[in-house]
């Protein structure tokens, strides 16, 4: 058994028995540090903030809920940190987590899902997260994707599928 079918077994009790629960979240990389890092620039005090305030909803989702309304002027970078980064790092912690990105339309969603590809396939991102279970293939696509964890899982699920307001999401799982 590799290493990744033993994660899914201590996380999910036994092949094909996933659990509708959020699991615990243990950060190994600070989101302010992977966004500065992969974005090779200098967080601000804002984006430092949402990054802060990402990474704690991340953390407590497993035991409190968090609806968080976020307004702000163009240009500070609220897209790169959510629609981008965020979900490299989330993928990089738990590679079997499923990420639904809505944004106005199923192409610009598709955009930051060719973003999120080249951060997964950076030096910079393999450097910070080794694990082989968060690796995506080298033809992942723009309209969905999946790790080499969930692949291993075959639950029919994706890891990352990116969708528009108006298109349909039921059918399709995400964390």
């Amino acid at each position: 058994m590799t290493e990744g079918s033993n994660k899914i077994i201590a996380l999910f009790g036994g092949a094909g028995q996933v659990s509708s629960e959020p699991q615990p979240f243990v950060t190994q990389v600070p989101l302010v540090d992977a966004f500065e890092k992969l974005r090779r620039i200098k967080a601000d005090d804002w984006q430092r903030d949402f990054c802060n305030r990402l990474q704690k909803a991340t953390e407590e989702r497993d035991t409190k809920g968090v609806r968080t309304l976020i307004h702000a002027q163009p240009q500070l970078g609220k897209s790169v940190i959510l629609a981008q980064t965020f979900p490299a790092w989330i993928l990089g912690h738990q590679p079997l987590h499923r990420v639904a990105l809505a944004t106005y339309n199923v192409s610009r969603s598709q955009r930051h899902a060719k973003v999120v590809i080249r951060i997964m396939q950076s030096r910079e991102y393999l450097d910070m997260f080794p694990s082989k279970d968060c690796r995506i293939p080298n033809n992942a696509s723009q309209e969905g994707f999946s790790t080499d964890a969930r692949t291993q899982l075959n639950d029919g699920q994706v890891s990352y599928n990116p969708m528009g307001l108006q298109s349909g999401f039921v059918g399709s799982g995400a964390d």
